[in-house]
Formats: C-alpha cells, sequence, structure tokens
C-alpha cells in the first residue's frame, strides 16, 4: 500500500465519523451532563474510531516533514512573496503545537486559501475529539471543554465523509505540477486566489488580464503535465474556484482558452480519465531532475512520499 492509500483511507475514516458527530451533537442546545454523556454514548463507535487514529504511523509523519521542508523553500525562494504576502493566499503551519480541533476547523473554512496540507498534524487535530468526548465518558466532566467541541462540530457547515479525499488528491496533484508541470497550475490558481481579493477593491480590466497571460504565455511547455491538466481541469469542475467564484467574464473566457489550449489533442477518453484517474496506481520511482526552480528537490520528496510503495 503507498503512502497516499493509507493516508487516504486514515482520513476517509476519520472524516466519516466526523460527520457522524457533527450530525448527531453539533445541533444540540445546552445540555445537562447526563445528558451529554448519553449523547456520548449514542456515538460510542465513531469516539472510539477516533481514539484509535494511528497518529503515531510514519506515514503521515513523513509526508509532513517532507511538505514542510517544501513550504519552507518556497517561502524561502520567494522571499516570503509567496506564502506570506499574496493576498488571498494561506498556508498552515507544521507546528506541534497546533493540534487543537478549532485548528482544523480554521482549516476546513480556509481550505481553498491553504496551498498544503500537513496530513499527521491534522489527523493529531480530529484525534482530539475523541479524546475530549472519551475523558467525559469516562467522568471527567469538562463543561467547557464539552461546549467548545459541539461548537467546532456546528462550525463543519457543509461537510462531508470524502471531502478530505478530495483535498488529498489535489495536493497530489500540486506536487505532480510542481515537478513536472513548472508549478504553472499552481501558479495559475495562486493568480485566481489573489485576483478574487483584489477585485474587491477594483475593478481595472487591464492589469489583471495583462498579468494573466503574461504568466500563462509559456502553457505549451507544460500542457502535457498530467498534474497540470488535472488541477487546471478541478478548477472548472462544480465546485471548482473559477465556477464558485464571481470573476468577470472577461478572466473567465481568457482562462477557458487557456484551459482548450492544454487540452487540444486529447480525447474525450482521456479528458475523462484524468478526470477519474485512480491515484494510487502511481507507484513509480521519483527522482529529482534538471529544473530552473530552486525547490525541485524537495517536491520529488514530497511525491515520495505520496506515491511510494
Amino acid at each position: 500500500m503507498t503512502y497516499f492509500q493509507k493516508i487516504t483511507k486514515t482520513f476517509n475514516n476519520a472524516s466519516g465519523c466526523l460527520y457522524e458527530l457533527h450530525q448527531g451533537l453539533g445541533w444540540k442546545g445546552n445540555l445537562t451532563e447526563d445528558e451529554a454523556r448519553q449523547l456520548l454514548c449514542d456515538h460510542e463507535f465513531q469516539i472510539l474510531e477516533l481514539e484509535h487514529i494511528d497518529i503515531e504511523d510514519s506515514s503521515p509523519e513523513l509526508a509532513d516533514y517532507s511538505i514542510g521542508v517544501l513550504q519552507t523553500t518556497i517561502d524561502e525562494s520567494s522571499h516570503g512573496i509567496i506564502t506570506r504576502h499574496l493576498p488571498g493566499v494561506d498556508y498552515d503551519d507544521c507546528n506541534p503545537e497546533r493540534v487543537q480541533f478549532s485548528q482544523f476547523v480554521e482549516f476546513f473554512h480556509n481550505r481553498r486559501q491553504i496551498q498544503f496540507i500537513f496530513p499527521l498534524q491534522n489527523l493529531k487535530r480530529i484525534h482530539s475529539v475523541g479524546q475530549t468526548f472519551r475523558d467525559i465518558l469516562e467522568g471527567q466532566w469538562d463543561a467547557d471543554a464539552f461546549q467548545r467541541q459541539l461548537n467546532n462540530l456546528r462550525q463543519l457547515y457543509g461537510f462531508s465523509p470524502n471531502w478530505l479525499d478530495g483535498l488529498l488528491r489535489r495536493q497530489l496533484w500540486r506536487l505532480q505540477d510542481l515537478r513536472d508541470g513548472g508549478g504553472f497550475g499552481f501558479t495559475v490558481k495562486l493568480f485566481f486566489l489573489a485576483l478574487k481579493q483584489l477585485l474587491s477593491k477594483s475593478s481595472s480590466k487591464t492589469p489583471y488580464l495583462g498579468t494573466f497571460r503574461a504568466i500563462t504565455s509559456d502553457w505549451s511547455k507544460y500542457k502535457h503535465s498530467l498534474g497540470t491538466q488535472k488541477l487546471l481541469l478541478d478548477m472548472v469542475m462544480p465546485d471548482g474556484l473559477v465556477i464558485v467564484s464571481n470573476y468577470p467574464d472577461y478572466i473567465v473566457d481568457e482562462f477557458l482558452k487557456l484551459l482548450g489550449n492544454i487540452l487540444k489533442g486529447q480525447t474525450r477518453q482521456n479528458i475523462h480519465q484524468q478526470i477519474s484517474v485512480d491515484l494510487t496506481s502511481h507507484r513509480e520511482t521519483i527522482s529529482a531532475s534538471a529544473s530552473d526552480y530552486p525547490w525541485c528537490e524537495s517536491i520529488s520528496a514530497a511525491c515520495k512520499c505520496y506515491m511510494a510503495i
């Protein structure tokens, strides 16, 4: 089983339990200690599953480390412009002290802005829910802690059992794009995130259109990168960034023109396969190759964590 398979399986199980807790507990009003304990007893299975998340597994730990190295390298190479100063873009921190469930909820609400996912850190955040509820079931009543977790669960509005699976797949595509496509898809996504913020302050057409054309002018170099193709296609899926955001027609038209160029020559079957491909079948050995990007080695290491056997 690959790292990606193991991480995805763990996250799918955890997110399914979170979904059940959100549905069963998130909308309850003020509860007495006995009522709260009975409600938790009714969800004993989900609590037990969250408790048993293997936060000592080396797979997500190695992934966290590699993603952290990649993010730090991008930060240093761009002098913090990409990671700290680009409007509309956000990054999580790989910090052993940031393992509260409220931080997972924050991550959920900022999921479009956050570019890299730390699997182990987020599993620990989810794991903390099971720990809190287990303490209560064993007689360690803490009204404030119980209410905090209920409030956090309420904020998971729109959460679905397969939500984390989709994020992990997009992360893999992003890594493939950085490795094979020169970060072309990654750059286009950053542009749209920043544009969403900037449009609220200015409606000027020329600078944004000119910038988009400038950063996509060399698209032909990267059109054969599968990771790049998948990232761009994902932006026009029903819940994709371009679809759910109110971008001006002129920039949407320009993006669709770019997407047409990228996919030109592809058959309908090939495009369908790129959308629905089972990424867990990717087991090829990845090695750092010559690149103009200083974070090439970090990208290769991160990809290995997701696709190694």
